[in-house]
């Protein structure tokens, strides 16, 4: 389970307690056995995005035996990287949880990164005797996308979306869609994987992802692109800062069961977004 960035007064916001209500979800239906909840503390409120994270899943009737705390993390990267080392020994299935507006770049950043962790696992051990995988390949995780549904507001004036200093959590569902598509159209994701001289965006851990050495980073970048695209589009109208959905002006986010090739037929036949467009009327 992804963090997100606390409220200044160290509490969660909206979208994070939207996260931790889907993965209660799946350890009730029995889909998976531990959650790791992963998230440290980079808006410096004094409480890590894990601990506020596991108090939710506590919160609504989940046992702590069943959380794994990570508290590393500053970035979506580092959350599956540090997140590695706490995943239970046979484990084969991992499910990504985190907003449905955010899925996209998430599930992206995740692939690359454990696609960089197989390739220097298999490089270290490549000439180990005790190598004993017939085809020296890394076994790898089955990668499961569970989005969180994400509600519109109900006050536009309550968005802080002109204001580039405002605390993320009050900027409007729009404005974040819109951000994420942003990030993978400039190529900003990629390049922060890999670092300087690329960006200069730092990573507490010192690796550098060259995402073209991954096979499949096309295709993989080619469907975050169109799920961003697609994600905009659905949530262009929402101007105002998520809300629970008691209070929702309307269901603006499709659930992890919907049928993925009636979503790409949709986006193959709209034209591409860019970040920043307005909404079609």
């Amino acid at each position: 389970m992804l963090g997100q960035s606390l409220k200044p007064d160290g509490t969660a916001p909206r979208v994070l307690i939207d996260r931790a209500r889907r993965a209660k979800a799946l350890l009730e239906d029995g889909t998976v056995v531990k959650v790791i909840v992963s998230g440290g503390d980079p808006a410096g409120t004094g409480h890590t995005e894990a601990s506020q994270m596991a108090a939710v899943l506590e919160s609504v009737g989940i046992s702590r035996e069943h959380i794994i705390q990570e508290s590393q993390a500053t970035t979506t990267a580092e959350n599956i990287w540090f997140g590695l080392r706490w995943i239970p020994r046979g484990t084969g299935q991992l499910y990504l949880v985190t907003s449905d507006f955010h899925m996209a770049r998430a599930a992206y950043i995740v692939e690359e990164v454990l696609a960089y962790f197989y390739r220097m696992v298999e490089d270290a051990y490549r000439h180990n005797p005790d190598w004993t995988e017939r085809r020296g390949r890394y076994p790898r995780l089955s990668l499961h996308q569970a989005e969180a549904e994400s509600y519109c507001g109900s006050d536009p004036r309550s968005s802080a979306d002109s204001d580039p200093a405002a605390d993320v959590n009050m900027k409007s569902l729009a404005l974040r869609a819109r951000n994420e598509l942003g990030y993978l159209q400039t190529g900003e994701v990629s390049k922060s994987l890999y670092g300087a001289p690329l960006s200069d965006m730092m990573y507490i851990w010192p690796v550098q992802i060259n995402v073209t050495l991954n096979p499949e980073n096309r295709a993989n970048f080619d469907r975050a692109l169109q799920r961003a695209e697609s994600m905009s589009k659905r949530l262009c109208k929402c101007t105002s800062p998520p809300e629970p959905p008691e209070r929702k002006l309307g269901f603006l986010s499709t659930s992890s069961r919907t049928i993925w090739g009636i979503l790409m037929t949709f986006v193959r036949q709209q034209k591409p977004m860019v970040a920043g467009e307005a909404c079609e009327t």
